[in-house]
């Protein structure tokens, strides 16, 4: 394979849309959400109480409707799934910046409908489409995806503050979401491709086997593979059987628990710990940035290494994160485990879905994918609830943060263990 064919490769193309796609329909609901809703609150006089609850359903409708949607991706295919959930976004935009008028409508229309637009027009539909394009580059193009949504967090929302402060409108904030909505649904459209067979290719940018030349072909041969990619098309039965996915699983509820536990209490830990609001709100800003350079890594090592010792070294440092912060009492300390946090976070997602694709293989990845949301999604939803009431009983956090590294742990324990799963033929 000539390097001429591998730049000009489509796939390439393919993720350069998907990642302006996860920077859009993603980041700027999640992110840029909170900052309008926030305005919005005001603007209702909504209690904290209703306002959470209205993130929690978006949060919620992000990842528990994951199964159905993922059946959507197989029958109709990932192109069709991203174009309906771009529409759902840009509709829901739209009613956010003219009809919704109370909280109820803003559940319905924020909640329910743009989390529907964030699940189908997000990650399980770019995921499993770069999954059908890339085999070999797969840790490398998932990583650069999982990086759009971290930038856009950090474009999205003082750039939408931005709009809001100078127009005195927090509606204006929705009609730019839906405009850029409306830029990812004409790439969905122009650009995406389901499969590289749509176009008469092969996955990396791979040639015929009887189109390669002898000479590559034979460098290729004597190149031992070093991570485990399976060549079995496994079904959902046979995966649900092996215990490897339900131990991935677990390796990963200790970190999804602890990464949401930060996003609700870090900012009133940190202040509880004395430091100032301006300082708790730096500590999101490097969480970010950590999450950004633990994509990078993986981007870089994913694809030459086992997954699997990768994950572990993200566990290990988001471990440590989440047991500095706990008396996290001057700047450095802040620094060190909001980027250790970040870092630990942002290396473990991918690597998470990076496994399950080499694993049990692309056939059944939408159908994974969406599991994958739903679980996570409902174990990681309890962590806020659980480590408040913890500080309501002790007056500390340390329960909640001792607690969850405990499961990292654990789940370092369980990555130890597992070895590549093998299809067991019935």
């Amino acid at each position: 394979m000539s390097s001429v064919t591998s730049l000009s490769f489509y796939g390439w193309k393919i993720l350069a849309a998907l990642w302006l796609v996860i920077f859009v329909n993603m980041a700027f609901p999640l992110y840029g959400g909170s900052v309008i809703n926030s305005y919005m609150a005001a603007d209702f006089d909504l209690d904290r109480k209703t306002l959470g609850l209205i993130f929690s359903v978006f949060v919620l409708m992000t990842g528990l409707p994951g199964p159905i949607a993922a059946v959507c991706v197989d029958k109709m295919g990932a192109k069709f799934t991203l174009i309906m959930g771009a529409l759902a976004i840009v509709v829901s935009a739209i009613l956010m910046g003219t009809v919704v008028n109370s909280s109820m409508t803003a559940i319905i229309v924020f909640g329910v409908m743009m989390g529907l637009g964030s699940l189908c027009g997000g990650l399980l539909s770019t995921q499993t489409c770069i999954a059908f394009w890339f085999v070999r580059r797969r840790a490398l193009s998932l990583s650069v995806i999982y990086m759009a949504s971290s930038m856009g967090g950090i474009v999205a929302a003082p750039l939408l503050n931005f709009v809001i402060s100078e127009t005195g409108q927090w509606r204006m904030g929705w009609f730019l979401v839906a405009a850029l909505a409306c830029v990812s649904l004409m790439v969905i459209y122009f650009v995406v491709k389901n499969k590289p067979e749509d176009m008469g290719l092969l996955p990396d940018g791979d040639m015929p086997t009887e189109a390669i030349d002898p000479v590559d072909n034979a460098v290729q041969k004597k190149e031992a593979p070093r991570v485990h990619i399976t060549q079995e098309d496994w079904t959902l039965p046979e995966v649900l059987r092996s215990p490897v996915l339900w131990g991935l699983f677990f390796s990963t509820i200790g970190m999804v628990s602890g990464f949401t536990l930060f996003i609700g209490h870090g900012i009133v830990h940190l202040k509880d710990l004395g430091h100032s609001p301006a300082m708790a709100a730096t500590a999101m800003s490097i969480m970010v940035a950590g999450g950004m350079a633990g994509k990078a890594v993986v981007g870089y090592f994913g694809d030459r290494l086992e997954p699997r010792y990768l994950w572990i070294a993200g566990l290990v440092i988001f471990c440590f994160g989440l047991v500095w912060a706990v008396n996290a009492t001057n700047i450095m300390d802040v620094v060190a485990f909001s980027f250790s946090i970040g870092v630990g976070s942002g290396a473990v997602m991918v690597l998470l879905m990076v496994t399950l694709s080499h694993y049990f293989g692309s056939k059944v990845f939408a159908q994974l994918t969406g599991l994958t949301l739903a679980i996570l999604t409902m174990a990681s939803s309890t962590s806020p609830l659980i480590g408040g009431y913890l500080y309501d009983l002790s007056g500390s956090y340390a329960l909640a943060f001792y607690g969850l590294a405990g499961l990292c742990c654990m789940g370092i324990v369980t990555l130890l263990i597992i070895r590549p799963p093998t299809r067991q033929f019935s």
